[in-house]
């Protein structure tokens, strides 16, 4: 029984004559063993991959006979040790030096969401009426570009206005016109945007700036009225004007 692979010598004897000849033991992927250290590594991290001979007999890290490499983006490899950045899954391959025998190992990269490098508020809207709601989400990166999802429950929101009302949601309503500044923090990561909010009354349509009143067709008429009797008066002037020279 062969219990390694290698050059082998094999002889034969028949009536005292002899003959020999070597053979090549290949291994299979099933004969080996490839273990990471850790299966599920965090973005950033380096995984170490070790490789064992599944024959009984101690063997020892046999990751030296392989050379490693990997299908995850930016990912480096020394050795036996890979660091990954880019979260998802990948695959660890490693081809035998000597016999080609091709091993593969799957690992899933995760992010850590409570560690942005990087966060963005996102609003619903960047302008609303006194009294109106409008909605931050707050998303971010983590140090190597990953996207992070929906951190809103991480985040303390807070505005530049103290009565602005802020929900758990990321929910703001603005009881005040002027520039809101609203800031979204975790930790010491942060982001601000700045919101308009507009005064109850203000608005187009022909209205009068002073009040914000849209005018009546009552007092249109009133105003044509006004414009006619001052255009007869300054008729009869000139009439007056004309008789008199």
């Amino acid at each position: 029984m062969v219990h390694s692979p290698g050059t082998r010598s094999i002889s034969a004897q028949i009536s005292g004559v002899t003959d020999s000849a070597t053979a090549t033991v290949s291994p299979t992927a099933a004969y080996y063993t490839m273990i990471p250290d850790v299966s599920s590594p965090l973005a950033g991290d380096t995984v170490t991959v070790t490789v064992t001979a599944n024959n009984g007999i101690p063997s020892g890290d046999l990751s030296a006979e392989f050379a490693l490499s990997t299908d995850s983006p930016g990912a480096t490899t020394t050795g036996n040790a890979i660091t990954f950045t880019a979260a998802g899954n990948a695959t660890v391959t490693a081809v035998h030096n000597t016999y080609g025998t091709v091993l593969t190992l799957h690992v899933t990269v995760v992010t850590d969401r409570t560690n942005p490098a990087d966060i963005t508020v996102n609003l619903s809207a960047f302008s609303v009426r006194v009294g109106g709601t409008i909605t931050a989400t707050i998303t971010g990166t983590d140090a190597h570009g990953n996207p992070l999802g929906d951190l809103t429950d991480l985040a303390t929101i807070t505005s530049d206005h103290p009565t602005d009302v802020i929900g758990a949601d990321g929910s703001i309503r603005f009881p005040s016109a002027s520039t809101h500044v609203i800031t979204a923090a975790i930790g010491a990561i942060s982001d601000s945007v700045f919101v308009t909010v507009i005064p109850a009354a203000a608005g187009g349509g022909g209205g009068l700036a002073s009040t914000g009143a849209e005018p009546t067709p009552l007092a249109a008429l009133t105003a044509v009225l006004l414009l006619l009797g001052a255009a007869l008066l300054s008729a009869r002037r000139v009439r007056r004007d004309g008789s008199s020279t």
